[in-house]
């Protein structure tokens, strides 16, 4: 009883090159995600988007 040790090569290749193209955007967002945070508190964090929203409330 032989074994075969082949596999399927191309199917391989296509599942690694969509595994890495996936880990670059996971990458890409959780960057966004922390200079979205930055921005966020170093412009006053939820506090001063409180206060500005109640001043849009009342301008109205």
């Amino acid at each position: 009883m032989a074994c075969s040790t082949r596999g399927d090569i191309e199917g391989a290749r296509r599942a690694s090159a969509n595994a890495k193209t996936w880990c670059w955007v996971a990458t890409a967002l959780a960057i966004i995600g922390v200079l979205l945070n930055v921005y966020f508190y170093a412009t006053g964090g939820m506090a001063e988007y409180q206060q500005l929203l109640e001043q849009m409330q009342a301008a109205q």
